[in-house]
């Protein structure tokens, strides 16, 4: 681990070689000019990072402040093809109303925070749980999007204040039994793909939900849908449960 501590500000080429990660930890960092290299950039404990840049190529980018919690914030839209990691409850991401589109095969978005009123944007694939909260951070609650344009698997819960939506032709896939509730003013799913609930045991899903593609419950799986406005179009089937306020109704055949 190569740590550097206090300010730091990046406006020419910031090169993270192979190997031990470079760490940026306490004290404000700006990050403009071109972040690279093939290793991996860690915003450590105490760090609160400015990304000013759409210039990141590095092949692995972490947010990992443990009790002391990391922050980073856009400053400009952008697509990041490498490994985006967060597993802290004390990491926020502030969108400042940008787009962060994750394009990489091997991101993983769990057990922190996203806030404010952008994009989150994935067209490869992630993995989400941990008890994530979108849309809100400490103190704030601002609703953001979560847009899945490729492969989100969620593997824990997750809490929602805005939209999560789902493009047709993508998946959202429930891999544990596991929930989405609302947070802040609420949240709303709006599913134009598959939402697959393939997870042994029941999960539960809080808030508006709108299906135009098809909700697919597997053999096993227990969807419990409840509080806010359903409205379910496109088709649903599957061999598992699908449970309205209580009442069951089994899946048996495609269709509804």
């Amino acid at each position: 681990v190569r740590p550097v501590g206090a300010a730091f500000t990046n406006d020419g080429t910031l090169s993270v070689g192979a190997g031990a990660p470079l760490v940026l930890k306490q004290g404000t960092k700006t990050l403009g000019g071109t972040v690279s290299g093939a290793g991996t950039l860690v915003l450590g404990f105490g760090t609160d990072a400015t990304l000013n840049t759409a210039s990141v190529t590095v092949a692995a980018l972490s947010l990992a402040g443990g009790n002391g919690g990391a922050t980073l914030r856009l400053g400009t839209s952008l697509t990041y093809a490498g490994a985006f990691s967060f597993a802290n409850q004390f990491d926020v991401l502030q969108l400042n109303g940008k787009t962060l589109t994750l394009s990489g095969a091997s991101n993983t978005l769990i057990g922190n925070q996203v806030n404010g009123a952008g994009t989150l944007r994935v067209t490869g694939t992630a993995t989400v749980g941990g008890n994530i909260s979108f849309g809100t951070s400490y103190g704030t609650s601002t609703p953001m999007t979560l847009q899945n344009s490729g492969t989100i698997n969620q593997t824990g819960s997750i809490s929602l204040n805005g939209t999560l939506l789902n493009d047709a032709g993508r998946t959202y896939a429930l891999l544990a039994a596991s929930d989405i509730t609302n947070t802040g003013s609420g949240g709303a799913i709006v599913n134009n793909g598959t939402f697959f609930d393939k997870a042994p045991g029941t999960s539960t899903i809080s808030g508006a939900f709108t299906n135009n593609g098809k909700l697919l419950i597997g053999t096993g799986s227990t969807l419990v849908i409840n509080q806010g406005v359903k409205t379910l179009g496109g088709e649903i089937t599957g061999n598992g449960k699908l449970v309205f306020g209580g009442e069951l109704l089994k899946r048996d055949t495609p269709g509804f």
